[in-house]
């Protein structure tokens, strides 16, 4: 196989997106902590701060009735991904694209959180999430019939906030 300057080029850009995904990942970890730290010490940010921070974080948007649960929507998203796996942020604009508009980070990402320590998600590097080998086999089988076409899913809501 030649190697050719795109070659090298297409590497590179992966290499910056993870590294964009690293960083945006340690912001959202960052503001989360100064959010927690504000309330509890009854401090608060400067204005010009508080107003730049305030159009990063939207009013979030109510569940849609009839949605599939998070987990059947990460699921999903990350069956049809990358390999590499998606930040969070990336799921989340997923979801907020197919199932739920205006849905925010912070209605999503302690879900997605709590999956990887369930083990329900595997890390493959800090800040992206994937689904464990077995379960990405496992779904394909699931939802495919006799014939390799995919099976319906059951979207009726179950109930649970997430």
């Amino acid at each position: 196989m030649t190697y050719t300057p795109t070659d090298a080029m297409n590497a590179r850009l992966s290499e910056i997106e993870t590294a964009i995904n690293k960083l945006e990942a340690e912001k959202d970890e960052i503001l989360s902590a100064k959010r927690v730290i504000e309330r509890y010490s009854g401090s608060k940010a400067p204005e010009a701060q508080t107003k730049k921070e305030s159009s990063y974080h939207t009013t979030p948007a109510p569940r849609p009735k009839g949605i599939p649960t998070v987990w059947e929507m990460t699921e999903e998203i990350l069956l049809s991904g990358p390999p590499r796996g998606l930040s969070v942020k990336e799921i989340v604009k997923r979801i907020e694209g197919k199932w739920w508009p205006g849905v925010i980070l912070q209605q999503v990402s302690p879900t997605v959180y709590s999956f990887a320590k369930q083990g329900r998600l595997i890390r493959p590097e800090k800040g992206t999430f994937a689904l464990p080998k077995e379960k990405a086999s496992e779904s394909d089988s699931e939802t495919s019939n006799s014939a390799g076409v995919a099976a319906p899913t059951d979207r009726t809501d179950s109930g649970s906030l997430f």
